[in-house]
């Protein structure tokens, strides 16, 4: 889909947005007919409807927001730690597990193993139950 040519604003066009801004039109109106955005509309009214307040106000809007541009793509400056945080070390390399770790583990894959057996048990004595009670 096309994008909608923008109109340039003119003397004209801020003397006719004042011109229906006081004739009662509301912002959407005067913007629709004028074949601007309501945003526009609201900006001639805070220039007072004067053209060149309006293109210096613009010209310092596109400034603000070009150095807010500028500000968001800087990379950021690293920060230094404050004293007395705490700082996490992070390896890459998988230390060596102890003992009493290999240990823990495996006590935890047979108590698995033995709670999956008591599931099968408790299972099936339901299904049996079941049978006797059906009959």
């Amino acid at each position: 889909m096309k994008e909608a040519k923008r109109a340039q604003v003119t003397e004209q066009i801020c003397k006719q947005v004042q011109l229906m801004r006081k004739g009662g039109a509301n912002q959407t109106e005067v913007g629709k007919l004028l074949g601007i955005n309501a945003c526009t509309v609201s900006r001639i009214e805070a220039a007072g409807y004067d053209f060149a307040r309006y293109t210096e106000q613009q010209k310092a809007r596109r400034e603000k927001e070009k150095a807010a541009a500028m500000a968001a793509e800087e990379p950021k400056t690293e920060e230094k730690p404050i004293e007395g945080q705490l700082e996490m070390e992070l390896t890459t390399e998988k230390p060596e597990m102890s003992e009493q770790t290999k240990m823990m583990r495996f006590q935890a894959a047979q108590v698995d193993k033995l709670i999956m057996k008591l599931d099968q048990i408790y299972n099936m004595t339901s299904m049996i139950l079941r049978a006797i009670r059906k009959e």
